[in-house]
């Protein structure tokens, strides 16, 4: 019987989350996969025995990982595994995230070694910036090094590329928090549980291989400048200190006007006007608007 449940959420690249769930199906240990389709347009086939979960409309990314976590501690598993659908594991990626957690009752979230298509390191354990209120993967593009087996290192937060929780934790802290809608919800989450007692930390030693933003566009798309926005200040807002909070609303509302000229100069209007919605939607309380809900 298997003790982990995977959960991709689709939107995107069919062709990505075909690969992301094989990798899946071909782990060392049996691995129970939910995708949960946010892409309701495309048209999705799957290899047999994954349970497939659509949505009528693409309600982001946390709202999905909920409904996939539900139907996964329905099932009585013991761990969740989040795995962006452009993302590939290695075939002992499951087994080496579960040794983690045996000799650890307080480990509550561990996460693998995430590399780019270039085979560079893109996550390898994350670092908050309280002061720019930005989550820093450390190391990033740095050639991998070979590790010792038993090296398992705390960090801040693990990336929801690749997010191996136990189920407990769920229990204590809740699911992910859907109005974020995409970005930050795993960091929420993570700080959110650290709260609670659990440990985080990340395993080297497991290695999933990383596309990265090919269903967004990436960071600098008008999708990636809206919801960093936004998703900063919320998240700033709900967990800095109040002295954090307030330098960091000057530092982003300064350093927003200087993007925003600098995308206006380029001629990237979209990402600039997606720059001040963001900003605009955050103050006055507006709900995120989804990838597929019109021009932002």
């Amino acid at each position: 019987m298997s003790a982990v449940g995977a959960i991709v959420v689709h939107y995107g690249s069919t062709e990505d989350t075909r690969a992301c769930v094989q990798s899946l199906m071909r782990q060392t240990v049996s691995v129970e996969v939910w995708v949960v389709d946010n892409d309701p347009a495309g048209r999705l086939e799957l290899p047999r025995g994954t349970r497939h979960l659509p949505n009528a409309e693409n309600v982001g990314f946390g709202a999905a990982c909920n409904r996939g976590i539900r139907e996964a501690l329905g099932q009585g598993l013991e761990f969740v595994f989040l795995v962006n659908n452009d993302a590939v594991c290695e075939a002992d990626t499951v087994a080496t995230l579960m040794s983690a957690f045996a000799p650890r009752d307080s480990l509550g979230i561990a996460g693998p070694r995430v590399l780019d298509r270039e085979g560079r390191i893109w996550f390898e354990g994350g670092k908050i910036d309280w002061r720019r209120g930005l989550c820093i993967h450390p190391g990033i593009e740095r050639v991998p090094t070979v590790l010792s087996p038993s090296t398992v290192e705390p960090c801040d937060f693990i990336s929801g590329c690749a997010m191996m929780v136990r189920a407990s934790v769920f229990r204590a802290v809740g699911l992910l928090d859907p109005s974020y809608f995409l970005y930050l919800e795993d960091v929420d989450f993570n700080l959110r549980a650290r709260a609670a007692g659990f440990e985080v930390r990340v395993v080297p030693e497991a290695t999933v291989h990383h596309r990265g933003g090919a269903s967004t566009g990436g960071v600098d798309s008008e999708v990636g400048w809206y919801f960093f926005t936004r998703n900063r200040l919320r998240f700033m807002e709900k967990h800095s200190r109040w002295h954090q909070w307030l330098y960091f609303v000057l530092f982003l509302h300064y350093h927003a006007l200087r993007h925003w000229l600098r995308l206006q100069r380029q001629g990237q209007v979209s990402q600039a006007r997606a720059l001040r919605q963001g900003l605009r939607d955050f103050w006055w309380g507006a709900p995120s608007r989804a990838l597929n809900g019109g021009p932002l």
